[in-house]
């Protein structure tokens, strides 16, 4: 007996010792998968910083290869009274006048300059300018009278773009304005500015378009006649000679010489534009949404007298007319072209779409 229980208690050491041991390896396989996991994230950090650090390297010299181009087109503009139109034939290049310290050894590749062993794509883009306005306003000597412009400015726009560019971050693009060259050849004088107002909308169903004969007033400093009305091209322009730090400019419109109620998208008739110029610029106003008026009566039998009946513009940009029933009728004038809630109180009676100048008649049911 004593021998089997000798036995016994050698044995409880041994047992002891292999689950330690084994105890010990699930220990260290456990650490060594932690170690990989925390050396993997560094490594991804460091990884991640450095392609950072690269990109952000290759936007600066991209700025400095776009402050280039810019410099060197303002060069080209000042150079004489056509420096301009060499600019915008063509209107756009890429990778022009590489220096040759600069120059990529393959002429066939889209990245044309090589800086500190990074490529870059350098693409210059020449508009005339005011743009985004009808082509009336921006043609020199166009449709005569008070719509055209004696002369425009040029937008440049310089796209660096450079091999393994971030796509979160994207290119480094930059832009400046011209103002026109002054001087007999454009007929502006030094420090003159002209302000560009396009008035666009509609008189009938369909799309918008330009609007003529709308009244536009201008106030600041030294405007040259101040009160004109829009050509055929819904443009009228004005020259100003601003004070040197430059002058406020308010436009507004003042309706329709023909007549007819026109308003904007807000149902104002006589909507305002303010802006600072500066000498020797050329400004636009822009009025996209001026409309002929339109009027809407709601017959309302058997509403009281005074009831107050909202017409609410699903334009987000409308405002909101109300009107009192009066003898049986609620009559709204003045209304911007689109759709309108017809609301009492708080209830929605009826939606009502209404065109440019239209009179529409709609029953209304309490």
């Amino acid at each position: 007996m004593s021998i089997a229980v000798g036995i016994r208690e050698a044995k409880t050491p041994a047992r002891q010792l292999w689950r330690e041991r084994g105890s010990t390896m699930v220990e260290v396989m456990i650490s060594v998968v932690l170690l990989s996991v925390f050396s993997l994230a560094a490594m991804l950090v460091v990884t991640s910083g450095t392609a950072t650090s690269a990109d952000n390297r290759a936007r600066v010299t991209a700025s400095g290869l776009a402050q280039r181009e810019l410099d060197y087109a303002s060069e080209v503009i000042t150079s004489s009274p056509d420096g301009a139109k060499l600019l915008l034939i063509p209107s756009t290049v890429v990778n022009a006048h590489v220096p040759p310290d600069m120059a990529n050894p393959d002429i066939t590749s889209d990245y044309g300059f090589i800086v500190d062993g990074q490529f870059y794509r350098v693409v210059r883009e020449a508009v005339p300018y005011p743009i985004g306005v009808n082509s009336l306003c921006t043609n020199p000597g166009a449709a005569g009278g008070s719509g055209a412009l004696q002369a425009y400015g040029t937008l440049v726009t310089v796209t660096v773009t450079w091999d393994g560019m971030s796509t979160a971050t994207g290119p480094h693009v930059a832009s400046k304005v011209f103002p026109p060259q002054r001087g007999a050849a454009t007929g502006l004088d030094p420090g003159q500015s002209e302000l560009v107002v396009a008035v666009e909308g509609r008189d009938k169903a369909g799309p918008a378009g330009p609007v003529q004969g709308v009244k536009v007033l201008v106030t600041g400093p030294n405007v040259i006649t101040p009160e004109q009305s829009t050509n055929i091209g819904g443009c009228a322009v004005f020259l100003v000679k601003p004070d040197t730090a430059g002058s406020d400019y308010t436009v507004e419109l003042r309706g329709y010489q023909g007549g007819s109620a026109y308003v904007w998208k807000d149902n104002q008739v006589s909507p305002v534009e303010k802006a600072t110029v500066l000498p020797d610029e050329s400004v636009q106003f822009v009025f996209n949404d001026y409309s002929r008026a339109a009027r809407l009566t709601l017959i309302m039998s058997g509403a009281p007298e005074g009831l107050i009946i909202d017409a609410v513009p699903l334009d987000p940009a409308g405002v909101t007319k109300s009107a009192f029933v009066a003898g049986g009728q609620a009559q709204f004038t003045g209304l911007a072209p689109g759709e309108y809630n017809i609301v009492v109180g708080l209830t929605l009676k009826a939606t009502i779409t209404l065109s440019p100048g239209a009179h529409v008649v709609e029953p209304v049911t309490l």
